[in-house]
């Protein structure tokens, strides 16, 4: 009941699509290629033949540009580059959601579930977006031009470790992963439930009433979605009701299954402009021949690595930065006294008792002249609230305070390699409650007049895998 995948049209439309991916060739010209454009974007197809089809055409035709605009073709070089120009503009827009394609199951039972709900955005944001489909069998990386991975079915979903780490290292790299129950399927849910808590040290829960999904543009009510939160950011949204089979015929009675999905993609990109579909989504790194240094995470009993990629993207900030290599070392965080590091990062996201060893651990480190850096990711105040706690049990007579702009911490003065910090740029989400600002707003605990405990109440750790996120 609900699937609609096995109606006569789209059979016949499967049955050319299928033909056209078997008789694709990135070699023709404009006019070819806008045929190509039109097919791909009618289906959603991001390849045919393995082929980024969009990438491949306009690379080609940038790469071909020559002298008066000629592209080379049978219908002249201007009506040839009228046609490139049609490719290149059409197939640039940013992608709204893209769409997961697992051979063998049944991912795809409403063919027009995210296309109709793409047009609608398109609309209703007045930003003209496409939508995508894309194999389980690229990576990761591949799939991040869009905020948004959708994934559906009505049966229980089988996926096997690599399919898995494919789709958390998307939802790792700061991207959200959104799950329809076709039908509102029990145990396609029960799946998706088992498979997800069983990579993440979470539990999915029920869509709360004052959620930012339920009003971050538009306000609604009723709706069945459970979320999987790391503390910082939700990491999957599960449609539970099936709005999709509304957006499948445009049925727009019930328009908060719509406006439900307008938040999540809002959210998703930070209500900023999403990105162009060829813009740099991911870097990568350039290995340039620069100094190594390590840095320690302490690990406790608590939420202590809620972005596991964080580090990861820093280092490749640093060095194509040409500015370090830096290396993680992990500890125990009562064992942080004997860490052969510079500074220890301690991270966290909820309320915590921090132990008397731990405690212990933390004096040693500092008085043996190590810096502590403690930070609240996803900028929530009950974790800051324990650090606080601690840090005055721990040191009595010395008091947290703001580091000022002048400290080289801050403008990075006479440290080699650093950054100027003085002017930061806080996410749109955070400056709704802190209001504007453009100060940073680290404080720090003072020896001998050197900081050697720093404290940000603000989240840097979803920051560092630099992606739009509330």
């Amino acid at each position: 009941p609900g699937v609609t995948k096995n109606h006569p049209v789209h059979k016949r439309i499967e049955l050319g699509v299928k033909w056209f991916n078997e008789h694709f060739a990135a070699k023709l010209d404009g006019y070819g290629m806008v045929g190509v454009e039109r097919v791909g974007l009618a289906s959603g197809r991001k390849y045919f033949k393995k082929t980024d089809w969009y990438r491949a055409g306009a690379e080609r035709f940038v790469m071909a540009q020559g002298g008066g605009g000629a592209i080379g073709s049978t219908h002249g070089a201007d009506v040839n580059t009228a046609f490139a120009l049609i490719f290149l503009s059409r197939g640039r827009v940013p992608v709204f959601i893209n769409k997961l394609e697992i051979p063998g199951y049944p991912w795809d039972n409403r063919p027009r579930d995210v296309g109709n709900v793409a047009a609608w955005a398109s609309n209703v944001f007045e930003i003209h977006m496409n939508w995508q489909v894309v194999d389980i069998g690229h990576t990761a990386a591949d799939w991040m031009d869009a905020p948004m991975l959708y994934l559906s079915g009505n049966v229980p979903l089988t996926l096997n470790e690599d399919q898995i780490a494919k789709i958390k290292r998307f939802i790792d790299m700061g991207r959200l992963l959104v799950v329809n129950a076709d039908a509102a399927s029990k145990p396609f849910i029960e799946s998706i439930t088992k498979t997800f808590e069983g990579v993440y040290p979470y539990k999915f829960k029920p869509l709360a009433a004052d959620d930012t999904l339920m009003d971050i543009v538009y306000p609604i009510k009723g709706v069945n979605a459970m979320v999987l939160d790391n503390g910082v950011r939700h990491l999957i949204v599960m449609l539970t009701h099936d709005p999709a089979a509304a957006w499948q015929v445009g049925n727009q009675r019930d328009i908060a299954t719509w406006h439900l999905m307008g938040n999540i993609f809002e959210y998703a990109i930070e209500k900023t402009r999403p990105r162009n579909r060829l813009e740099i989504h991911v870097e990568t790194k350039n290995n340039f021949s620069v100094n190594t240094v390590y840095v320690g995470r302490a690990k406790y009993d608590g939420n202590w690595n809620p972005e596991p990629l964080a580090w990861h993207y820093l280092n490749i900030f640093d060095n194509n930065a040409r500015k370090a290599n830096p290396k993680v070392l992990t500890y125990d965080l009562k064992d942080i006294a004997d860490a052969d590091v510079s500074m220890v990062h301690v991270v966290g996201t909820a309320a915590t008792k921090f132990t008397d060893d731990e405690i212990k651990a933390i004096q040693q480190y500092v008085k043996k002249g190590g810096i502590l850096f403690f930070e609240t990711a996803g900028g929530q105040p009950a974790f800051s609230k324990s650090v606080r706690h601690m840090l005055a049990k721990a040191f009595p007579n010395h008091p947290l305070r703001r580091l000022s702009p002048a400290n080289p911490i801050i403008n990075g003065s006479g440290i080699a390699n650093a950054y100027n910090n003085s002017r930061v740029d806080y996410r749109v989400f955070y400056r709704q409650r802190l209001g504007v600002s453009t100060q940073p707003a680290l404080q720090a605990i003072r020896f001998d007049e050197q900081p050697r405990v720093i404290f940000s109440a603000e989240d840097l750790s979803n920051a560092m895998l630099g992606q739009p996120r509330s």
